[in-house]
């Protein structure tokens, strides 16, 4: 049992998930800021901020099938083509699509709502 590639993936899982988090509090915090959901529906908001808001624990599923495909690959499957250091990189790699998705989404929730048409 290799004990040290163990530890880099749970640091990874771990950087993944903080990510995520601080990414949905950032929107939660600046649509809250605009008025949500006293002020402003939450159809005044981007498309990316309301999927975040909305769906933001469903992100939560990408380090967990992640750690476990990648624990699984390096442990019991003795075909793969992948070494551990690939894993981690991999891992690394999807911190920065979560940190770019993120960055549009936190974006989306800090311009200006979409001003909706006034009725009266």
């Amino acid at each position: 049992m290799r004990f040290p590639f163990v530890r880099s993936i749970v640091g990874v899982a771990a950087v993944q998930m903080l990510v995520i988090y601080l990414g949905f509090q950032l929107v939660a915090l600046l649509m809250k800021h605009s008025g949500y959901p006293d002020l402003l529906p939450i159809e005044a908001f981007s498309k990316q901020a309301q999927f975040v808001r909305q769906w933001a624990l469903l992100f939560l599923l990408i380090p967990v099938i992640w750690t476990i495909w990648a624990s699984w690959d390096c442990e019991e499957n003795p075909k793969s083509n992948w070494e551990e250091n690939d894993h981690v990189a991999f891992g690394i790699l999807l911190i920065l699509l979560l940190v770019g998705g993120a960055a549009i989404a936190i974006y989306g929730a800090y311009r200006s709502p979409i001003m909706l048409p006034v009725e009266g």
